[in-house]
């Protein structure tokens, strides 16, 4: 994957190669303050049983920081949590997600969350939704 900015106005994703291919996702979250620099980084993301936080606030305590308080996660469940599912199936708040699929719930104190097949999936955790 190859990535190309032009000053935060142009932006191009692009697969170099003619002969593998790539699957990706990018998602893009304003950032709390206007005129911020613009910035791009990576890391290699955890694929292990658990939930991982990916990014973060720039407070140093995540791989990937960004200009926001809010935090992204994946977790990999084999039996048993969710909010976009990357591979995998689950039921989120009793609503059926399967992949690519996004569930949002706000105005809740717990959520019931269950894989119901191997699930890949990144939770966004965002105070005051």
């Amino acid at each position: 994957m190859a990535h190309k900015d032009s000053i935060g106005l142009t932006h191009t994703e692009f697969n170099g190669s003619t002969s593998d291919p790539v699957e990706f996702l990018q998602l893009w979250i304003i950032p709390q303050d206007q005129g911020v620099e613009p910035r791009y980084d990576q890391a290699q993301v955890p694929t292990g049983n658990g939930l991982h936080t990916v990014v973060g606030p720039n407070d140093g305590n995540s791989p990937l920081w960004i200009h926001q308080n809010a935090w992204l996660s994946v977790v990999r469940l084999e039996n048993g949590l969710f909010v976009f599912v990357i591979e995998g199936a689950s039921t989120v708040a009793a609503m059926p997600a399967s992949r690519r699929d996004s569930v949002a719930v706000t105005a809740t104190n717990s959520i019931d969350i269950v894989a119901t097949a191997d699930l890949y999936a990144i939770v966004l955790e965002v105070p005051d939704l």
